[in-house]
Protein backbone atom coordinates (compact mmCIF):
# COMPACT_ATOMS: atom_id res chain seq x y z
CA UNK A 1 0.00 0.00 0.00
CA UNK A 2 1.01 3.31 -0.89
CA UNK A 3 0.35 6.29 1.74
CA UNK A 4 0.65 9.46 1.07
CA UNK A 5 -0.06 12.59 3.93
CA UNK A 6 -0.06 16.08 3.62
CA UNK A 7 1.22 18.14 6.12
CA UNK A 8 -0.30 20.50 8.53
CA UNK A 9 1.95 22.65 10.56
CA UNK A 10 1.19 22.57 14.36
CA UNK A 11 1.68 26.31 15.66
CA UNK A 12 3.39 26.87 18.37
CA UNK A 13 0.14 29.02 20.34
CA UNK A 14 0.14 29.26 24.31
CA UNK A 15 -1.60 26.18 25.47
CA UNK A 16 0.53 24.36 22.60
CA UNK A 17 -2.64 22.32 21.44
CA UNK A 18 -3.96 21.92 17.83
CA UNK A 19 -5.73 20.05 15.34
CA UNK A 20 -3.89 17.43 13.38
CA UNK A 21 -5.75 16.54 10.34
CA UNK A 22 -4.97 13.90 8.20
CA UNK A 23 -5.35 13.26 4.68
CA UNK A 24 -4.60 9.77 3.24
CA UNK A 25 -4.30 9.17 -0.90
CA UNK A 26 -4.21 5.53 -1.17
CA UNK A 27 -3.15 3.21 -4.07
CA UNK A 28 -5.52 0.43 -4.55
CA UNK A 29 -3.60 -2.47 -5.08
CA UNK A 30 -5.02 -6.04 -6.44
CA UNK A 31 -5.73 -8.85 -4.28
CA UNK A 32 -4.82 -12.76 -4.97
CA UNK A 33 -3.69 -11.35 -8.62
CA UNK A 34 -7.71 -10.05 -9.65
CA UNK A 35 -7.90 -6.38 -11.24
CA UNK A 36 -9.22 -3.68 -9.55
CA UNK A 37 -11.45 -1.47 -11.42
CA UNK A 38 -9.97 1.97 -12.33
CA UNK A 39 -11.67 4.66 -10.11
CA UNK A 40 -10.88 8.20 -11.61
CA UNK A 41 -10.04 10.92 -9.07
CA UNK A 42 -12.35 14.24 -9.78
CA UNK A 43 -10.67 17.58 -8.36
CA UNK A 44 -11.69 21.35 -8.17
CA UNK A 45 -9.94 24.27 -7.20
CA UNK A 46 -11.05 27.45 -6.59
CA UNK A 47 -9.13 31.00 -5.10
CA UNK A 48 -11.01 33.90 -3.26
CA UNK A 49 -9.46 36.89 -2.42
CA UNK A 50 -9.26 37.66 0.98
CA UNK A 51 -7.30 40.67 1.37
CA UNK A 52 -7.86 43.28 3.87
CA UNK A 53 -8.57 46.43 3.66
CA UNK A 54 -5.81 49.42 4.20
CA UNK A 55 -5.40 50.58 7.98
CA UNK A 56 -6.04 46.60 9.06
CA UNK A 57 -3.81 45.64 12.02
CA UNK A 58 -1.01 43.42 10.64
CA UNK A 59 0.60 39.85 12.60
CA UNK A 60 3.74 38.51 12.84
CA UNK A 61 5.91 41.08 14.86
CA UNK A 62 6.29 42.47 18.04
CA UNK A 63 4.78 46.24 17.87
CA UNK A 64 1.43 47.71 16.54
CA UNK A 65 1.55 47.90 12.52
CA UNK A 66 -1.39 48.35 9.58
CA UNK A 67 -1.54 48.02 6.12
CA UNK A 68 -0.69 50.41 4.28
CA UNK A 69 -0.54 49.25 0.61
CA UNK A 70 -1.12 46.12 -1.09
CA UNK A 71 2.00 44.37 -2.89
CA UNK A 72 0.01 41.63 -3.95
CA UNK A 73 -3.49 39.81 -2.85
CA UNK A 74 -3.98 37.55 -0.43
CA UNK A 75 -5.90 34.51 -1.23
CA UNK A 76 -8.01 31.81 0.23
CA UNK A 77 -7.08 28.60 -1.96
CA UNK A 78 -9.27 25.83 -2.21
CA UNK A 79 -8.85 22.17 -4.09
CA UNK A 80 -11.81 19.67 -3.50
CA UNK A 81 -11.30 15.52 -4.18
CA UNK A 82 -13.74 13.40 -4.99
CA UNK A 83 -13.39 9.39 -5.43
CA UNK A 84 -17.05 9.20 -6.19
CA UNK A 85 -17.31 7.65 -2.20
CA UNK A 86 -15.60 10.43 0.03
CA UNK A 87 -15.42 14.05 -0.47
CA UNK A 88 -12.47 16.02 0.91
CA UNK A 89 -11.65 19.72 0.87
CA UNK A 90 -8.10 21.51 1.13
CA UNK A 91 -7.66 25.07 2.06
CA UNK A 92 -4.68 27.14 2.48
CA UNK A 93 -4.81 30.28 3.34
CA UNK A 94 -2.22 33.13 2.92
CA UNK A 95 -2.47 34.42 6.66
CA UNK A 96 -0.78 33.93 10.01
CA UNK A 97 -2.68 31.18 11.63
CA UNK A 98 -5.97 29.52 12.05
CA UNK A 99 -8.06 29.76 15.23
CA UNK A 100 -11.00 26.95 16.61
CA UNK A 101 -13.69 29.74 16.00
CA UNK A 102 -12.42 30.31 12.50
CA UNK A 103 -12.20 27.24 11.10
CA UNK A 104 -15.42 25.86 12.88
CA UNK A 105 -17.49 28.71 10.98
CA UNK A 106 -15.79 27.88 7.85
CA UNK A 107 -16.61 23.85 8.26
CA UNK A 108 -20.29 24.53 9.28
CA UNK A 109 -20.54 26.90 6.29
CA UNK A 110 -19.36 24.21 3.90
CA UNK A 111 -20.67 21.30 5.15
CA UNK A 112 -24.38 22.75 4.03
CA UNK A 113 -23.10 24.37 0.88
CA UNK A 114 -20.81 21.77 -0.36
CA UNK A 115 -22.03 18.72 1.34
CA UNK A 116 -18.47 17.89 2.71
CA UNK A 117 -18.75 17.30 6.17
CA UNK A 118 -16.74 19.65 8.54
CA UNK A 119 -14.27 16.49 9.45
CA UNK A 120 -13.20 16.26 6.06
CA UNK A 121 -12.12 19.79 5.39
CA UNK A 122 -8.70 20.59 6.48
CA UNK A 123 -8.13 24.13 6.90
CA UNK A 124 -4.47 25.91 6.78
CA UNK A 125 -2.42 28.93 7.25
CA UNK A 126 1.08 29.61 5.24
CA UNK A 127 2.48 31.58 8.36
CA UNK A 128 2.81 35.14 6.28
CA UNK A 129 3.78 38.10 8.50
CA UNK A 130 2.65 40.00 5.97
CA UNK A 131 -1.40 39.61 6.63
CA UNK A 132 -3.86 40.33 9.09
CA UNK A 133 -3.59 39.90 12.76
CA UNK A 134 -6.24 37.17 13.56
CA UNK A 135 -8.14 37.54 16.79
CA UNK A 136 -8.17 35.26 19.06
CA UNK A 137 -9.15 36.83 22.53
CA UNK A 138 -5.40 36.96 23.29
CA UNK A 139 -4.22 40.06 25.14
CA UNK A 140 -1.14 40.40 23.35
CA UNK A 141 -3.39 40.73 19.89
CA UNK A 142 -5.73 43.14 21.29
CA UNK A 143 -2.47 45.23 22.03
CA UNK A 144 -1.58 45.29 18.95
CA UNK A 145 -5.31 45.97 17.16
CA UNK A 146 -6.91 42.87 17.41
CA UNK A 147 -9.85 45.03 18.98
CA UNK A 148 -9.65 47.31 16.04
CA UNK A 149 -12.96 47.23 14.10
CA UNK A 150 -11.03 46.46 10.93
CA UNK A 151 -9.39 42.96 12.82
CA UNK A 152 -12.94 42.33 14.23
CA UNK A 153 -14.28 42.96 10.36
CA UNK A 154 -11.97 40.54 8.25
CA UNK A 155 -12.03 37.66 11.00
CA UNK A 156 -15.98 37.95 10.49
CA UNK A 157 -16.08 37.92 6.75
CA UNK A 158 -12.73 35.07 6.53
CA UNK A 159 -15.14 32.17 7.15
CA UNK A 160 -17.61 33.42 4.46
CA UNK A 161 -14.38 33.52 1.92
CA UNK A 162 -13.20 30.36 2.67
CA UNK A 163 -16.98 28.54 2.35
CA UNK A 164 -17.04 30.08 -1.18
CA UNK A 165 -13.83 29.19 -2.25
CA UNK A 166 -14.73 25.35 -1.87
CA UNK A 167 -18.09 25.65 -2.89
CA UNK A 168 -16.85 27.30 -6.01
CA UNK A 169 -14.26 24.14 -6.55
CA UNK A 170 -16.67 21.92 -5.62
CA UNK A 171 -18.79 23.18 -8.72
CA UNK A 172 -15.57 23.13 -10.66
CA UNK A 173 -14.61 18.51 -9.96
CA UNK A 174 -13.79 17.25 -12.98
CA UNK A 175 -12.24 13.65 -13.89
CA UNK A 176 -8.02 13.91 -13.36
CA UNK A 177 -4.69 12.31 -13.36
CA UNK A 178 -2.52 11.90 -10.32
CA UNK A 179 1.02 11.61 -10.05
CA UNK A 180 3.27 12.14 -6.95
CA UNK A 181 7.08 12.72 -6.50
CA UNK A 182 9.44 14.55 -3.67
CA UNK A 183 11.93 16.40 -4.69
CA UNK A 184 14.24 18.74 -2.88
CA UNK A 185 15.03 21.92 -2.39
CA UNK A 186 18.11 23.13 -0.92
CA UNK A 187 19.79 26.35 0.41
CA UNK A 188 17.06 28.45 1.44
CA UNK A 189 15.83 27.37 4.59
CA UNK A 190 17.80 27.68 7.58
CA UNK A 191 17.63 26.70 11.52
CA UNK A 192 17.60 29.62 13.27
CA UNK A 193 18.61 28.60 16.81
CA UNK A 194 22.45 28.27 17.63
CA UNK A 195 24.60 26.73 19.99
CA UNK A 196 26.86 29.32 20.99
CA UNK A 197 30.18 29.06 22.75
CA UNK A 198 29.02 31.30 25.65
CA UNK A 199 26.78 27.74 26.02
CA UNK A 200 23.75 29.30 25.61
CA UNK A 201 21.27 28.67 22.63
CA UNK A 202 20.64 32.18 20.78
CA UNK A 203 17.79 32.49 18.26
CA UNK A 204 18.48 34.36 15.32
CA UNK A 205 22.38 35.53 16.90
CA UNK A 206 23.07 37.51 13.21
CA UNK A 207 25.13 37.32 10.58
CA UNK A 208 28.70 36.15 10.31
CA UNK A 209 28.47 35.98 14.76
CA UNK A 210 31.72 34.76 15.45
CA UNK A 211 29.71 33.01 19.18
CA UNK A 212 28.17 30.13 16.71
CA UNK A 213 28.60 26.71 16.99
CA UNK A 214 26.39 25.14 14.97
CA UNK A 215 22.73 25.23 14.52
CA UNK A 216 20.83 23.77 17.05
CA UNK A 217 18.09 22.22 15.29
CA UNK A 218 17.28 20.71 11.49
CA UNK A 219 15.59 22.13 8.50
CA UNK A 220 13.43 19.96 5.82
CA UNK A 221 14.67 20.22 2.04
CA UNK A 222 11.66 17.72 0.90
CA UNK A 223 9.39 18.96 -1.35
CA UNK A 224 6.73 16.80 -1.69
CA UNK A 225 4.41 16.84 -5.34
CA UNK A 226 0.80 16.48 -5.57
CA UNK A 227 0.37 16.67 -9.58
CA UNK A 228 -2.77 16.58 -11.08
CA UNK A 229 -3.64 16.33 -14.55
CA UNK A 230 -6.53 17.10 -17.15
CA UNK A 231 -7.73 14.03 -19.35
CA UNK A 232 -6.49 16.18 -22.15
CA UNK A 233 -2.94 16.25 -20.65
CA UNK A 234 -2.78 19.94 -19.46
CA UNK A 235 -1.81 20.17 -15.96
CA UNK A 236 -4.20 21.95 -13.75
CA UNK A 237 -2.71 22.19 -9.94
CA UNK A 238 -0.21 21.46 -7.81
CA UNK A 239 -0.26 20.08 -4.39
CA UNK A 240 3.33 21.70 -2.98
CA UNK A 241 4.79 21.44 0.57
CA UNK A 242 7.63 23.42 2.09
CA UNK A 243 9.21 24.51 5.54
CA UNK A 244 10.13 27.89 5.54
CA UNK A 245 9.31 30.56 7.76
CA UNK A 246 7.09 33.47 6.18
CA UNK A 247 9.31 36.39 7.26
CA UNK A 248 10.69 36.89 4.24
CA UNK A 249 9.17 40.46 3.28
CA UNK A 250 7.93 42.43 6.63
CA UNK A 251 7.21 45.98 6.57
CA UNK A 252 3.64 47.05 5.77
CA UNK A 253 2.33 46.41 2.41
CA UNK A 254 0.08 43.32 2.49
CA UNK A 255 1.74 40.46 0.88
CA UNK A 256 1.43 36.49 0.46
CA UNK A 257 5.23 36.10 0.70
CA UNK A 258 6.84 33.44 -1.19
CA UNK A 259 3.90 31.24 -2.36
CA UNK A 260 2.49 34.47 -3.79
CA UNK A 261 5.68 34.72 -6.36
CA UNK A 262 5.76 30.68 -6.59
CA UNK A 263 2.30 30.70 -7.67
CA UNK A 264 2.94 33.67 -10.49
CA UNK A 265 6.26 32.36 -11.56
CA UNK A 266 5.05 29.07 -11.85
CA UNK A 267 1.36 29.95 -13.93
CA UNK A 268 4.62 31.63 -16.39
CA UNK A 269 6.52 28.60 -16.89
CA UNK A 270 3.94 25.73 -16.87
CA UNK A 271 0.81 27.06 -18.11
CA UNK A 272 -1.22 30.38 -17.21
CA UNK A 273 -4.31 28.56 -15.24
CA UNK A 274 -2.16 26.39 -13.62
CA UNK A 275 -3.08 26.24 -10.07
CA UNK A 276 -0.55 26.28 -7.22
CA UNK A 277 -2.04 25.13 -3.57
CA UNK A 278 0.55 25.66 -1.08
CA UNK A 279 0.78 24.24 2.50
CA UNK A 280 3.77 25.44 4.65
CA UNK A 281 5.68 22.03 6.70
CA UNK A 282 6.59 22.27 10.61
CA UNK A 283 8.81 25.38 10.53
CA UNK A 284 8.63 27.13 13.74
CA UNK A 285 12.52 27.54 13.93
CA UNK A 286 13.53 27.37 10.09
CA UNK A 287 13.41 30.75 8.39
CA UNK A 288 15.73 32.26 5.16
CA UNK A 289 18.46 33.51 7.12
CA UNK A 290 21.97 32.21 6.27
CA UNK A 291 24.02 33.46 8.96
CA UNK A 292 27.30 31.83 7.19
CA UNK A 293 27.27 34.84 4.76
CA UNK A 294 26.56 39.01 4.99
CA UNK A 295 24.12 41.02 3.05
CA UNK A 296 20.36 41.97 4.21
CA UNK A 297 17.59 39.06 3.25
CA UNK A 298 14.39 41.01 3.21
CA UNK A 299 11.95 42.41 1.40
CA UNK A 300 10.29 41.04 -1.23
CA UNK A 301 13.12 40.79 -3.78
CA UNK A 302 14.20 38.63 -1.16
CA UNK A 303 10.87 36.87 -1.41
CA UNK A 304 11.17 36.34 -5.12
CA UNK A 305 14.60 35.29 -4.89
CA UNK A 306 13.48 32.59 -2.48
CA UNK A 307 10.48 32.21 -4.74
CA UNK A 308 12.64 31.24 -8.40
CA UNK A 309 15.07 28.38 -6.55
CA UNK A 310 11.81 27.07 -4.99
CA UNK A 311 9.85 27.13 -8.45
CA UNK A 312 12.94 25.78 -10.65
CA UNK A 313 12.93 22.71 -8.20
CA UNK A 314 9.28 22.18 -8.16
CA UNK A 315 9.78 22.13 -11.98
CA UNK A 316 12.46 19.53 -11.74
CA UNK A 317 10.26 17.72 -9.69
CA UNK A 318 7.33 17.54 -11.71
CA UNK A 319 9.14 15.95 -14.18
CA UNK A 320 9.73 13.00 -12.26
CA UNK A 321 6.12 11.92 -11.30
CA UNK A 322 4.80 8.76 -10.68
CA UNK A 323 1.34 7.74 -11.97
CA UNK A 324 -1.01 6.54 -8.89
CA UNK A 325 -3.39 4.34 -11.04
CA UNK A 326 -6.64 4.05 -8.45
CA UNK A 327 -6.76 6.40 -5.50
CA UNK A 328 -9.31 6.09 -2.59
CA UNK A 329 -9.41 8.90 -0.37
CA UNK A 330 -9.77 8.81 3.70
CA UNK A 331 -9.38 11.01 6.54
CA UNK A 332 -8.55 11.35 9.88
CA UNK A 333 -8.80 14.34 12.79
CA UNK A 334 -8.10 14.82 16.36
CA UNK A 335 -7.07 16.93 18.50
CA UNK A 336 -3.87 16.40 20.37
CA UNK A 337 -1.73 18.51 23.24
CA UNK A 338 1.80 18.51 22.85
CA UNK A 339 4.49 17.96 25.94
CA UNK A 340 6.62 21.34 26.83
CA UNK A 341 9.16 22.45 29.07
CA UNK A 342 11.03 25.61 30.60
CA UNK A 343 13.42 27.65 28.93
CA UNK A 344 15.33 29.78 30.93
CA UNK A 345 15.27 33.40 30.07
CA UNK A 346 18.51 33.90 29.25
CA UNK A 347 18.51 31.12 26.49
CA UNK A 348 16.03 33.75 24.70
CA UNK A 349 19.14 36.26 24.19
CA UNK A 350 19.30 37.50 20.73
CA UNK A 351 23.30 37.45 20.72
CA UNK A 352 24.04 40.54 18.27
CA UNK A 353 26.84 41.66 20.47
CA UNK A 354 30.42 40.48 20.74
CA UNK A 355 29.83 41.64 24.33
CA UNK A 356 27.66 38.70 25.08
CA UNK A 357 27.67 37.70 28.89
CA UNK A 358 28.68 33.92 29.70
CA UNK A 359 25.97 31.58 30.97
CA UNK A 360 28.08 31.41 34.47
CA UNK A 361 27.45 35.81 34.43
CA UNK A 362 23.64 35.25 33.85
CA UNK A 363 21.53 33.76 36.56
CA UNK A 364 21.18 36.66 38.86
CA UNK A 365 20.31 39.43 35.59
CA UNK A 366 18.22 36.02 34.95
CA UNK A 367 15.90 35.97 37.81
CA UNK A 368 15.80 40.10 37.41
CA UNK A 369 14.71 39.54 34.16
CA UNK A 370 11.90 36.80 34.70
CA UNK A 371 10.33 38.82 37.08
CA UNK A 372 9.92 41.61 34.89
CA UNK A 373 8.62 39.93 32.35
CA UNK A 374 6.01 38.17 34.40
CA UNK A 375 5.03 41.34 35.49
CA UNK A 376 5.43 43.97 31.72
CA UNK A 377 3.46 41.89 28.80
CA UNK A 378 4.02 41.46 26.09
CA UNK A 379 7.14 42.08 25.38
CA UNK A 380 10.29 44.00 27.00
CA UNK A 381 13.57 45.23 25.31
CA UNK A 382 16.88 45.45 27.55
CA UNK A 383 19.86 47.10 26.89
CA UNK A 384 22.70 46.31 28.89
CA UNK A 385 26.27 47.93 28.35
CA UNK A 386 26.78 47.15 24.30
CA UNK A 387 24.66 44.25 24.48
CA UNK A 388 20.99 44.23 23.74
CA UNK A 389 18.15 41.48 24.90
CA UNK A 390 14.73 40.94 23.52
CA UNK A 391 12.19 39.08 25.69
CA UNK A 392 8.76 37.45 25.46
CA UNK A 393 6.67 35.69 28.28
CA UNK A 394 5.18 34.23 25.53
CA UNK A 395 8.22 32.61 24.59
CA UNK A 396 9.25 31.13 28.54
CA UNK A 397 7.38 27.77 27.47
CA UNK A 398 7.74 26.21 24.03
CA UNK A 399 6.82 22.52 22.68
CA UNK A 400 9.40 19.77 23.93
CA UNK A 401 9.23 18.01 20.38
CA UNK A 402 11.04 20.86 18.98
CA UNK A 403 14.36 21.04 20.93
CA UNK A 404 16.73 18.08 20.31
CA UNK A 405 18.76 19.20 22.81
CA UNK A 406 16.07 19.13 25.74
CA UNK A 407 18.07 17.12 28.30
CA UNK A 408 21.19 19.14 28.12
CA UNK A 409 22.57 21.02 31.37
CA UNK A 410 21.10 24.30 30.14
CA UNK A 411 17.39 23.83 30.94
CA UNK A 412 15.79 24.57 34.09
Amino acid sequence: MNTIRTRERLCHQMAFVSTLTLFFLVQREPLDGQELPVRRLQMGVAEVDITPRLGTPMAGYYSPRGADGVHDPLMAKAMVLNDGTTKLALVSLDIIKTTPKMVGDARELIASRAGIPADAVLIAATHSHTGPIIINDSKRENDFGGSSSQAQEFATRLPEWIAQSVEAAAKSVEPIDLSLTTGHCKGVAFNRRFHLRNGAVGWNPGKLNPLIVRAAGPVDEDLPILLFTRIDGKRKAGLINYSIHLDTVGGTQVSADIPGDLARILKETVNADFFSLYFTACCGDVNHIDVSRGGAQKGHTEAARIATILAASTLTSLELTKPVQSVRLAHRSRRIQLPTYRVRLWQRVNCSSENQKTSNQLPLFEKSLRLIVQLISPTININRGKSKYRFSRLEIRRPLLAYPERFSSNLA
